[in-house]
C-alpha cells in the first residue's frame, strides 16, 4: 500500500513501545554525557600551560619550491633574508623562524644517540622530535635555556651543527 497507512504501521512497531523509547532515551543520555565530557576536557586542555608564550605571536607558513630552493644552503639564505626583512619592518618587535610550529602534527622524528657512548645501530636508537629554528626562537617564545648557549648568527649551514635538547631528552 501507498501513502500514510504504511508509515503509521511502521511507527506502531517497537520504536513506540516503552522498551524502544527507554533505549532511545538511554542512548541519548549516554551521547549527551559523552559530549559534555569532551567539551569539559577541551576547556581544561585549552587552559593547560604549554611551556611557551603564545600571546602577541603571529605565525605563517611559506612553502619553498624545491626547484628554486634545492638544498639546505639555498633555503637557509632565503630564511635569513626573510627574517632580516621582517625584523626591519616597523611594528615588529622580534622575529624567529621554525620549520613546524610547536604542538603541531608536522613534526619530524629522527633517531639520536650520545656521541660519548657506544653507537647502537640506527634501528635501535630512540627517536626524538627534530625542529629547525632560527636564532632568537627561545627568547621570542619565552622558553628558558637551562644550560649551554642559544643559537646565534654564527650558526650557519657551513659551520658545525649546533643542537639544543629539551630537559626530558637530556635525562
Amino acid at each position: 500500500t501507498v501513502g500514510a497507512p504504511p508509515a503509521v504501521i511502521a511507527l506502531e512497531t517497537d520504536v513506540t513501545t516503552p522498551p524502544g523509547v527507554a533505549a532511545q532515551v538511554g542512548l541519548s543520555a549516554v551521547l549527551l554525557a559523552g559530549a559534555a565530557l569532551l567539551i569539559a576536557s577541551f576547556f581544561r586542555l585549552s587552559r593547560e600551560e604549554t611551556g611557551f608564550r603564545t600571546d602577541h605571536i603571529w605565525t605563517g607558513g611559506i612553502p619553498l619550491p624545491p626547484a628554486r630552493y634545492p638544498d639546505d644552503l639555498a633555503r637557509a639564505q632565503f630564511s635569513e633574508r626573510f627574517r632580516t626583512e621582517l625584523q626591519n619592518t616597523p611594528g615588529i618587535e622580534a622575529v624567529a623562524l621554525i620549520d613546524a610550529l610547536p604542538l603541531s602534527a608536522r613534526l619530524t622524528q629522527a633517531p639520536y644517540t650520545r656521541a660519548d657512548r657506544e653507537q647502537p645501530p640506527i634501528s635501535q636508537r630512540p627517536g626524538g622530535t627534530l625542529q629547525t629554528v632560527s636564532p632568537g626562537f627561545l627568547r621570542l617564545l619565552g622558553i628558558p635555556l637551562l644550560a649551554g648557549r642559544d643559537f646565534d648568527e654564527h650558526d650557519t649551514p657551513d659551520r658545525p651543527l649546533v643542537l639544543l635538547i629539551s630537559h626530558s631528552a637530556a635525562k
